[in-house]
C-alpha cells in the first residue's frame, strides 16, 4: 500500500456513514439543482443506498472540519460477496418512482456494461463522492479511503473503482490504482474505471 499510514480515517475526521448521511451523500452524487429526471435519480439513489448499500457495503464519509460536520465527501464500498439489488427493492423502485420502468432498466444496462469490464479475479467496488474532483484535498481522500483499503487488504482483494472523470481515476494513481479507462453506456456520460490489484500481486 502506498498510502502513507500516518494519515488515517480519524485523524482526517472521517467516520462510518449512518442512514442519516444518506441525503447529503445522494447530493454529492447528483449535484446540481434537481429537475425532473434528476430529481428521479436522487430518489432511486436514496433508496439503493438507504435499502442496499447500508446493508450489504460500507459507506464512510468525511466531514467539512473545524468544527463544520456536515458530509463533505463520501467513499461508498461494496464487497466481493454482495449480494445483488433484491426483489423486493426492485418493487420498491417500481412504486416510488415516476418512471420506474425506465430506470430500472437504465440500471440494469449500466451493470450489463459494468459487467463486461470487471475483472475477473475477487475485487471490492468503490466509488467516491465530492473526494477526486475540484476540491481535491489528499490528507482528507487519504483518509477516506483507508478504511475500504484495509478491508480489501484484509480480504487479499483487488478494487474496482468508478470514477466521474479521466482526472478523477488518475488522482487514485497516488493509492496504487491502475489502467484508468473509460466505458460508456447507451445513456448517460458513462464512467472512468481504475483497477488497484490485490495486495502482494503484480
Amino acid at each position: 500500500m502506498t498510502m502513507p499510514m500516518a494519515v488515517s480515517a480519524a485523524t482526517a475526521g472521517v467516520r462510518p456513514g449512518r442512514l442519516v448521511d444518506v441525503p447529503a451523500v445522494v447530493r454529492l452524487l447528483v449535484p446540481g439543482p434537481p429537475p425532473g429526471d434528476d430529481d428521479q435519480a436522487r430518489r432511486a439513489l436514496r433508496l439503493l443506498l438507504a435499502h442496499h448499500l447500508l446493508e450489504e457495503g460500507q459507506l464512510w464519509v468525511a466531514e467539512g472540519g473545524l468544527g463544520d460536520t456536515r458530509v463533505a465527501a463520501a467513499a461508498i464500498w461494496l464487497p466481493p460477496d454482495a449480494e445483488p439489488v433484491s426483489r423486493r427493492l426492485t418493487e420498491v423502485l417500481t412504486r416510488e418512482l415516476r418512471d420506474p420502468i425506465d430506470l430500472v432498466a437504465a440500471g440494469e444496462r449500466a451493470r450489463a456494461t459494468l459487467a463486461a469490464v470487471r475483472p475477473e479475479e475477487r475485487h471490492w467496488t468503490l466509488t467516491t463522492a465530492g473526494v477526486l474532483g475540484p476540491d481535491w484535498d489528499e490528507r482528507r481522500t487519504t483518509g477516506l479511503l483507508a478504511p475500504g483499503l484495509a478491508a480489501a487488504d484484509r480480504d487479499a482483494a483487488a478494487v474496482l473503482a468508478i470514477a466521474a472523470s479521466e482526472r478523477e481515476a488518475e488522482r487514485l494513481g497516488r493509492f496504487g490504482f491502475v489502467g484508468a479507462r473509460r466505458v460508456t453506456t447507451a445513456h448517460g456520460p458513462g464512467a472512468w474505471l481504475a483497477r488497484r490489484p490485490a495486495r502482494g500481486r503484480a
